[in-house]
């Protein structure tokens, strides 16, 4: 049986939230940053659709600096996050629509804010599979 190790550049850091997937994490600091790993997610945290491109150690995410993020979820191959003023970013594939962007794009390689969540009072969000959803 395999024991549970500590994620590398994790160490000592505060994580608030965390999700995971068959092939990438995103971990919330105590602080309101954003740290991706896996399979696709470049050295900025934004998202490649390059299987060759990975990130084994977790990496800020450059397209979220500014914003305190409260809460994130992993779907299948997409993310999304909540900051404390309640806005909604997603970035990854969006081959169902799942990022919410109102557009046909495959994908986004960095957080783009979901307009139509604008002032609409999110408390939360989760990603499934090729989905998202926000209350």
């Amino acid at each position: 049986a395999r024991e549970p190790t500590s994620v590398k550049g994790l160490q000592g850091t505060c994580i608030k939230n965390a999700d995971v997937n068959a092939k990438m994490s995103l971990f919330v600091t105590c602080e309101g940053t954003v740290m991706v790993s896996g399979s696709h997610i470049t050295a900025s945290g934004g998202f490649s659709m390059k299987d060759t491109v990975q990130s084994s150690n977790p990496v800020g995410v450059d397209g979220l600096a500014g914003h305190h993020v409260v809460m994130g979820s992993v779907g299948a191959a997409h993310m999304v996050v909540l900051t404390q003023e309640g806005r909604v970013f997603t970035w990854g594939m969006n081959n169902d629509g799942q990022l919410g962007h109102g557009n046909e794009a495959p994908f986004s390689a960095t957080p783009m804010e979901v307009t139509s969540l604008v002032n609409k009072n999110i408390r939360m969000v989760a990603a499934g599979g090729n989905h998202t959803g926000a209350l």
